[in-house]
């Protein structure tokens, strides 16, 4: 470092703020500086990296910064109430928490509040890094000034912008749940999911059903029923004239229907839910783990906040989690 230092004629603390693109440094100077650095292929040393890595994780750490989980949910209360939200929001807040960070619910309600106006809260709350959890709302990414803030979209959330995301696997783990169906004796198996649900995730799920249907005897394969709204009126003659053998689903209350028409699960019929509510064991299906989702969505915010990089990413990063079968 004093070798770059030299070459470049600023201190060692200039050319330690700049190889960290520290913002109290002014940019044309980081630039110069990180240039002669490349020039003289400085390069960190990892041991020493991994040292103080491990010296600052066994210290304990005050908190000294917060993280906003931003939600569209319309109070606290539905917040509190809200078993997914709060296993994503549970999940970031011990991973935070062990770097220095505390994270806080925010409750963004357009148009009461607008982008522009919660930007401006963070804002003046000096708040950094911003969790941007699964929401109904959409907005125009240019309503917010999102260069002051490090973000993360938490799971399939619907904000119109491009982060770095953190979400379940919902492609892999489906397709691993259909063969493992398969595996326990199961061949006529049906797929059962709302159509806008699907498209809020751009029809990985159907696509991983399609692609394990490609694979089986024609005899085997159950449409897959997807419409607009589902309803009880419409599942039932779906499923009189299929007869699948097994309902893999998205929502336990198609369970309910399926009971409803006198037959016993599983003795009669299997059920298989796609996205069990958190801590739910009542029925088999896919635990997400969003617990996890929420704790590496914490690491993607906590790691853009130490080497300070703000607003859009050049190369967002998608990061996925393999979901747990649950039986």
């Amino acid at each position: 470092m004093q070798d770059v230092a030299d070459a470049a004629g600023f201190s060692r603390t200039a050319v330690c703020f700049a190889l960290r693109n520290d913002p109290r440094l002014p940019a044309v100077t980081r630039r110069r500086i990180q240039r002669v650095a490349r020039r003289l292929g400085y390069r960190p040393n990892p041991l020493v990296s991994a040292l103080m890595a491990n010296l600052a994780a066994i210290k304990e750490r005050p908190l000294t910064a917060t993280i906003a989980y931003i939600t569209d949910l319309a109070s606290d209360d539905a917040f509190r109430k809200h078993a997914y939200h709060l296993a994503y929001f549970g999940g970031a807040t011990r991973r935070a928490a062990a770097a220095g960070y505390r994270v806080e619910p925010f409750l963004f309600h357009p148009p009461e509040i607008t982008p522009r106006r919660l930007g401006e809260i963070l804002r003046a709350r000096n708040i950094p890094g911003l969790l941007l959890a699964p929401c109904r709302h959409i907005f125009d990414a240019a309503d917010l000034n999102w260069d002051w803030f490090a973000c993360v979209n938490i799971s399939a959330s619907r904000m119109g912008v491009a982060f770095h995301s953190v979400t379940a696997d919902h492609y892999r783990s489906l397709l691993f749940a259909l063969q493992r169906l398969r595996q326990l004796g199961y061949r006529r198996i049906g797929f059962v999911i709302r159509q806008p649900t699907d498209e809020s995730l751009d029809y990985v799920w159907t696509a991983a059903f399609f692609s394990f249907q490609a694979r089986l005897p024609l005899p085997q394969r159950v449409p897959a029923f997807n419409p607009l709204e589902l309803t009880q009126e419409i599942f039932v003659p779906w499923f009189k004239r299929h007869r699948p053998d097994v309902v893999v689903a998205y929502g336990i209350g198609i369970r309910n229907w399926i009971t409803g028409m006198g037959l016993k699960v599983p003795r009669d019929v299997g059920f298989f839910d796609i996205d069990l509510p958190p801590g739910n064991r009542e029925v088999s299906g896919l635990n997400q783990n969003q617990a996890l989702i929420g704790a590496a969505a914490a690491d993607l915010v906590i790691e853009q906040l130490h080497h300070n990089e703000r607003g859009f990413p050049t190369h967002p990063k998608l990061v996925l989690l393999k979901s747990e079968w649950v039986q």
